[in-house]
């Protein structure tokens, strides 16, 4: 019994943060799945509520024929975070596909566009990566800001 007021009161705290938090935070595991548990700011982000159960790279490329070259790229380095257990973190981010990546999000019949920074951070069991956490920034204000600026300048 009182393991599970431990783990209600885990689980509460858990989603009290994600609720909280202004990031989009996710979990995938190694068949590329989102699990159930994300942040609020997801739904926010990406403008939807379906979210869990969804293959991450269909979730952030739906269009399949419009970002194929995004879609390959970021399953290759998905699988690498998996698979490769030693790469260091510096390795792994340098060659991060998701850095100012402009992400096309469809809401209400229109296509919205956003820029997007996010960091993969591999959650091990033992010497195995079991899940990868992907923290969503949203850099779209900062870069418009940015082409105001350079307009502005010329």
């Amino acid at each position: 019994m009182k393991k599970e007021m431990k783990h209600a009161k885990a689980y509460n705290l858990n989603k009290k943060y994600l609720d909280n938090i202004k990031e989009g935070l996710l979990m995938v595991d190694k068949n590329l799945i989102i699990l159930g548990q994300y942040s609020a700011y997801m739904t926010e982000l990406f403008m939807t509520e379906n979210i869990e159960g969804q293959n991450v790279i269909d979730f952030i490329f739906p269009d399949t024929d419009m970002h194929q070259d995004e879609r390959k790229e970021l399953e290759k380095y998905l699988s690498l975070l998996f698979a490769k257990t030693h790469a260091s973190e510096e390795i792994i981010e340098e060659i991060n596909p998701l850095v100012k990546k402009i992400i096309h999000i469809k809401h209400e019949n229109k296509v919205i566009e956003k820029v997007m920074n996010a960091k993969f951070i591999r959650i091990y069991n033992g010497d195995v990566v079991e899940h990868v956490m992907i923290i969503f920034e949203d850099k779209t204000g900062e870069a418009r800001f940015k082409k105001q600026l350079e307009r502005e300048k010329t």
